[in-house]
């Protein structure tokens, strides 16, 4: 999917937000937004998930003003979503 991204230069990947750490290697803003529980749960309390699922006592999911960022910067926004979610 991600080589499609590069052939399309209207589209975006969607970057997820985890309140897991990271793993070695892995960067803020790259493989997901590293955020703490305590925001995700603010996050959700506020509406600002579009959608998110629990996996091994940590939260994943879908940051609605990150979406909204990029949909104004002109981009289409491809999600990977976790049908839990």
């Amino acid at each position: 999917m991600i080589s499609l991204l590069y052939r399309l230069d209207n589209l975006v990947y969607s970057v997820s937000c985890t309140t897991r750490d990271p793993r070695p290697g892995e960067t803020d803003g790259v493989e997901y937004h590293f955020i703490s529980k305590e925001t995700f749960q603010d996050n959700i309390l506020n509406g600002k998930m579009l959608e998110y699922a629990t996996y091994c006592d940590n939260f994943y999911g879908t940051n609605a003003e990150y979406v909204e960022e990029q949909r104004n910067m002109g981009y289409d926004v491809v999600l990977e979503i976790e049908v839990q979610g």
